[in-house]
């Protein structure tokens, strides 16, 4: 008995250590849960502040490397809150951080939320195809885990993402599908917010009473659930809504009570947006000065942080204004901007309002010609809308069903075999059964036959299973062949066969980290030849006449035909991608800065000197601008200087290079922002903030430049 009692007591401390050790473990894991919770609950209340500072103090205390998971899920909140700061490469860093951690981890639930939340940031930024891409990716994901909530979520971001491209009938499906999921679920968070988006399409749509019942619903779900954010959102689309019922004083209350909410939450992305629609009320009140402010100021911001889709609003807004104040010369000004940046973003809608400004600003000034043509750019634009890149769609619908078609006939042939096999082993015991019941002479013979049949069954099932075989294998070939067209299709122009933007932003950042790393990594101020990646945007001159004035299969068989001139000045090692429209971007890889200038004045040449042949046997002359830059721009910073900024560098040469005189080029071979700025900075360097610049040009001097206005 004492001997028990010591054994007991023995068993007792070696456990209770453990005990204790696995409370507070649970203990530290209800703490870290509860601090996750008040930061998604201070995030929902608009207190993005308090919810950063929360989040950044646990993830010191919870490092990668001991506690992955958790630190995981706090970078995915973090992301959450950048993103609404509009802090947009933080959040993409956290969110592509949390999806690594996440996906080491197998917990691919919250890889798809990563995912879709880096497609959130593609949508802000108008990167449309990116953004679709990821929000299909993550439907996929949800999809295999059987996650109906998460792929509904992504149905409500894919309709989003339609209707900011104008195409508001597959816009309202994908949101009605998402609707279903959410109200049998009683998820009335993401009942409030799929409200408000349909309410939005229906406001674009003019059914202005819908849009107003869906809106009015919303609000008051989320002010029930106390969503501060979402509140002012709401808020932001009824301004909007009775800005167009012509209710000003009930627009400027709503716009005024979001743009309250978004500045104390530091939301800039929407402050400004509620700041743009707040001018357009203005001036629709006739307070001109006052809403031309608010606009101007909007603008800027827009400009500086790269809201490109908000600033192609506020320049439709601007050229509205200034048509009722008659100043036509910059209502046009206006109108091409929204254009042109639209036309660049695929945003279909935004080009169709910007012709119908262009065609009142032409009728005012009783330009009845261009007026018409600007009708017949616009009536091409709403054809496109209502059926836009069919061929794309069609190619990739075609390969899925081809795929899916295979799989099938891969189960069909699995069912098969297994049957016959079932049908064998059932034929073998029957043979069995019944030579038993024979005699025991003829028991021994009839066992013989059988054995005998048995082996070549197998041999006639063993060719049969090889057959069957060989047949999978060339499946599996045709598949794979059916992988690759798919993959060509989403790679190349249809029209040109050259890369398009996809292949680019999957080649890009590699070559960009090369040359970077390149210049880091020198020891000396020796410059090693072929070591630059010299960029290249063309934009053909007049190229919209040629398809006013000959039609659009002449302005096609143009291209093919330019496409061939830069296959002939640039190598084949240089990718040559259409940017978009008459626009080409030619990435020169192992190449000299200094051989840049040679390189753009032969493909001005070459295009000046050739002769483009049209269907109708026309023969035209044409040329093009280009504006350049080499990477890394500062050569002793060579990561100060992102590619996004250098692009824009890129962009704002090409605009100079069309605004002076066309047929020219402007380029920017070296740029640093390492050092004060200059007293009398040039343009270029006031506009990106740049210390010193290196510039070239095809003009006269650099005085000749006209710079494009802020």
């Amino acid at each position: 008995m004492r001997s028990q009692l010591v054994g007991s007591l023995l068993f007792f401390c070696s456990v209770m250590p453990l005990v204790v050790h696995g409370q507070e473990q649970t203990k530290q894991a209800n703490e870290i849960t509860g601090l996750l919770e008040r930061i998604r609950s201070a995030y929902n209340a608009g207190q993005l502040s308090v919810a950063e500072s929360l989040a950044v103090s646990l993830l010191k205390e919870n490092a990668p490397e001991t506690e992955p998971l958790k630190n995981a899920a706090i970078q995915y909140e973090l992301g959450k809150i950048a993103r609404l700061q509009s802090k947009y490469k933080l959040a993409n860093t956290f969110f592509a951080n949390a999806e690594d951690t996440f996906k080491a981890h197998e917990k691919f639930n919250m890889v798809a939320k990563a995912m879709a939340e880096r497609g959130q940031i593609n949508y802000l930024q108008s990167q449309y195809a990116q953004a679709l891409t990821l929000f299909n990716e993550a439907k996929t994901l949800f999809t295999e885990q059987g996650d109906a909530h998460g792929v509904a979520l992504q149905q409500l971001n894919i309709g989003v993402l339609l209707h900011a491209e104008g195409q508001f009938d597959k816009s309202l499906l994908a949101l009605q599908d998402a609707l279903t999921v959410f109200n049998n679920r009683n998820d009335n968070e993401k009942i409030a917010r799929t409200l408000s988006e349909i309410g939005s399409v229906y406001l674009d749509l003019e059914k202005f009473d819908e849009a107003k019942t869906y809106l009015e619903d919303a609000l008051r779900i989320n002010k029930e659930l106390g969503r501060t954010y979402e509140m002012a959102r709401t808020h932001s689309v009824l301004g909007e809504l009775y800005l167009k019922m012509g209710n000003h004083n009930a627009a400027e209350d709503n716009l005024l009570a979001a743009f309250s909410a978004f500045s104390a939450m530091n939301a800039p992305l929407d402050l400004e947006s509620a700041q743009a629609s707040l001018g357009r009320v203005k001036i629709a009140k006739g307070e001109y000065a006052t809403g031309l402010k608010y606009l101007s100021n909007a603008l800027e911001e827009a400009r500086a942080q790269g809201y490109s889709s908000l600033a192609t609003q506020i320049h439709l807004a601007l050229s509205d204004a200034f048509l009722q104040l008659k100043d036509t010369e910059r209502a046009l000004k206006h109108s091409n901007w929204a254009f042109y940046q639209a036309e660049r973003h695929g945003e279909l809608n935004a080009q169709i309002l910007a012709q119908e400004k262009t065609i009142q600003a032409y009728t005012v000034r009783e330009d009845y010609q261009h007026a018409f043509e600007a009708l017949n750019v616009k009536t091409a634009l709403e054809a496109k809308q209502l059926d836009v890149n069919q061929s794309v769609i069609l190619a990739k619908a075609n390969a899925q069903i081809e795929m899916q078609r295979q799989a099938q006939a891969f189960e069909i042939q699995e069912k098969n075999r297994s049957v016959e096999l079932a049908n064998v082993r059932e034929q073998n015991l029957q043979n069995m059964l019944a030579l038993g019941s024979l005699v025991s002479l003829l028991l021994f013979i009839f066992l013989l036959w059988s054995r005998y049949n048995q082996y070549l069954q197998n041999r006639r099932l063993a060719r049969e299973v090889k057959n069957r075989t060989n047949e999978l294998e060339q499946k599996n070939q045709q598949l794979e062949e059916a992988f690759h067209a798919l993959e060509q299709v989403s790679m190349r122009d249809p029209l040109t066969g050259l890369y398009n933007r996809n292949f680019l932003n999957a080649q890009l950042p590699g070559e960009i980290q090369r040359v970077q790393h390149h210049y880091a990594s020198k020891t000396d101020d020796t410059n090693i030849p072929n070591s630059d990646l010299i960029c290249f945007l063309i934009d053909i001159d007049y190229f919209k006449r040629i398809n006013d004035e000959h039609g659009h299969l002449a302005g096609d068989r143009f291209l093919t035909q330019f496409t061939d001139i830069l296959k002939e000045v640039f190598r084949q090692t240089d990718l040559l991608i259409r940017w978009g429209g008459e626009e080409f971007l030619a990435v020169c890889r192992n190449a000299n800065r200094e051989d840049s200038v040679e390189l753009a004045d032969r493909l001005l040449t070459a295009v000046k000197n050739h002769t483009f042949s049209l269907p109708d046997d026309t023969q035209i002359k044409a040329t093009c601008s280009i504006g350049f830059c080499a990477l890394p721009l500062c050569r002793r910073k060579p990561f100060d200087l992102d590619w996004p900024k250098t692009f824009a560098v890129m962009d704002y040469c090409l605009y100079a290079a069309k605004l002076s005189q066309r047929d020219c080029w402007v380029g920017a071979v070296e740029a640093c922002a390492d050092k004060p700025p200059k007293a009398y900075p040039n343009k270029l360097e006031s506009k990106f903030g740049l210390s010193e610049t290196m510039l070239k040009t095809s003009l006269t001097n650099f005085a000749s430049i006209e710079w494009p206005a802020d």
